[in-house]
C-alpha cells in the first residue's frame, strides 16, 4: 500500500495537485476489525457514530478501504461499511459469499472468488485422473465454503470425495513451539494415515496447517500428493517446516501475479508490501470523490495496469486467472514452479506435465502410476466423515465426464 501511495503522490499525471493519505490497521480478529472501522469512520477512539435512517449524507473520515486479506474479516468489515456506501477492495478475501451484492453491495476484490478456484482444482484433479481423494479445509469461512463448493462439483468431474474434515481453529500453531496438539487434528491425520487415499486437497489458510503438517511429518506419512489452495500454496511458513519435503508432491492454485516496475527497489529500501496491493489501492484513490460517488465510479472502471485489465463484474470480481504451481524439492527447501494456468473467463486449464518433479522419494514411474490410479484398496464405509452422496462410490474409479 505504501508503494502504491508513493507512486501516485509522486506522479505528475495520475492525480496532479493531490496528495493521498492513509491509515493502516492490524485486523487480527473480527472484533478488532469492527473496532478499527468504527474508530476510523468517526475520527478516533471513544468517538460515536450517529444512528441515522439514511447514511448517504453522513461523511466518515475516509472514502474507501483496501483489504482485509481474510474472508472472515472482510465479511465483517464489508457488511458494516455497506451502511455508508464505502467501497471495500480486498486483495485476498475470496469467499463466494462476498459476491452476494444484496448483502455486500460495496465490496470488490482483485482475486477470483472461490467458485473459480474450486473449479480449477476439480479440473486439475480430473487432468491427472485422480478419482478417489480426501478433502480437508480450515474451520473458517474460507475453508468451509471452499470444501463445500469443491464437493458439489466433484461428481460432475468423476471425482469421489471419500473423506472430508475441517481443521479446527484450536489447531492453529506449531506443536514444537509450545502449542498443545488438539485431539481433533491428531484424529484427522490418523484417518489419512489409515486410509487408502493418496491424494488430499487442502482448502485452508496457512496458519491452520503448521500444526497439521508437523503431525503429518511426525507420523511419517510420506509419498502422498497434496493439492493446495491459493492461500497456502506459496506460504513460506509451510514450505520451511522441518522435513516438509517428506510429505510427497505438492501442487496447487495461485492467483496470477502482475509485475510492477520499481517494486523490487522499493522492497530493497526495507518497506514491507506485497505485489498485488498496488492494484487494490489505485482504483480507490483514482477519483477525488465522496464515498457514494466513488462506489458508483468503481463499478464502471475499465483500464489496463502493466498489461493487466482492471475492471469489476456485476459481483465485484476481477477478470484475474490462476497459475498452477508445483513445489520443487531439489535443494531440500521448496521453490514454486509454474506448470500451467487456468482462465476463468473461458474455463480453460493447461498443464505441462513434464515440468513436474514428482516425489523424489519414489521412482518417477512408480509415482506417476500411483497418482494416476489413486483408487482405493478397500471401500472405506466405516469412515466417520464419509459423505452421504458419495456412499455409492465404487472401489474402481468411475468414468470421467465433462462438466460445464
Amino acid at each position: 500500500m505504501r508503494f502504491a501511495v508513493d507512486e501516485i503522490n509522486n506522479s505528475s499525471t495520475l492525480l496532479p495537485g493531490v496528495r493521498l493519505g492513509y491509515r493502516i490497521f492490524d485486523v487480527c480478529s473480527e472484533s478488532a476489525a469492527v473496532m478499527a472501522i468504527l474508530e476510523a469512520s468517526c475520527g478516533g477512539p471513544r468517538c460515536t457514530v450517529p444512528v441515522l435512517r439514511n447514511y448517504t449524507e453522513y461523511s466518515p473520515q475516509f472514502i474507501g478501504v483496501v483489504g482485509p486479506h481474510s474472508s472472515d474479516a472482510a465479511v465483517t468489515i464489508a457488511r458494516a461499511l455497506a451502511f455508508y456506501s464505502i467501497p471495500v477492495v480486498s486483495y485476498g478475501a475470496s469467499s463466494e459469499i462476498l459476491a452476494q451484492k444484496n448483502r455486500y453491495p460495496s465490496f470488490f476484490r482483485t482475486i477470483p472468488n472461490d467458485w473459480n478456484q474450486a473449479k480449477a482444482q476439480a479440473l486439475l484433479v480430473k487432468h491427472f485422473k485422480w478419482h478417489w481423494i480426501a478433502v480437508l479445509g480450515s474451520d473458517s469461512q474460507y475453508g468451509r465454503q471452499g470444501v463445500d463448493r469443491f464437493i458439489s462439483l466433484a461428481p460432475k468431474f468423476g471425482i469421489c470425495v471419500a473423506y472430508k474434515a475441517h481443521i479446527p481453529k484450536e489447531g492453529i500453531g506449531n506443536p514444537f513451539m509450545g502449542t498443545s496438539v488438539t485431539p481433533k487434528v491428531k484424529e484427522i491425520v490418523s484417518q489419512l494415515s489409515r486410509s487408502a487415499v493418496n491424494v488430499t486437497l487442502l482448502f485452508s489458510e496457512p496458519e491452520y496447517l503448521q500444526m497439521f503438517f508437523s503431525i503429518v511429518i511426525e507420523q511419517n506419512i510420506t509419498g502422498k500428493v497434496w493439492v493446495a489452495s491459493e492461500s497456502w500454496v506459496q506460504s513460506m511458513h509451510i514450505s520451511l517446516i522441518d522435513n516438509i519435503h517428506s510429505i510427497g508432491t505438492v501442487l496447487g492454485i495461485a492467483v496470477k501475479q502482475v509485475l510492477m516496475p520499481g517494486f523490487k527497489s522499493f522492497i530493497s529500501r526495507a518497506l514491507d508490501s506485497t505485489g498485488q496491493v498496488h492494484g487494490d489501492v489505485l482504483p480507490i484513490s483514482y477519483f477525488g470523490l465522496e464515498e457514494h460517488q466513488l462506489l458508483r465510479e468503481l463499478k464502471n472502471i475499465n483500464f489496463t495496469l502493466n498489461g493487466q485489465p482492471i475492471y469489476f463484474d456485476e459481483n465485484g470480481d476481477p477478470p484475474t486467472g490462476y497459475e498452477i504451481l508445483a513445489w520443487d524439492w531439489t535443494n531440500q527447501g521448496a521453490s514454486f514452479q509454474t506448470i500451467g494456468q487456468y482462465e476463468p473467463l473461458n474455463g480453460d486449464l493447461t498443464i505441462n506435465d513434464s515440468l513436474i518433479k514428482w516425489d523424489r522419494n519414489k521412482d518417477e514411474t512408480e509415482t506417476r502410476t500411483f497418482v494416476k490410479a489413486s483408487s482405493p484398496q478397500r471401500h472405506p464405509t466405516t469412515w466417520p466423515h464419509l459423505l452421504p452422496q458419495q456412499q455409492a462410490c465404487l472401489p474402481q474409479p468411475p468414468a470421467m465426464t465433462d462438466a460445464s
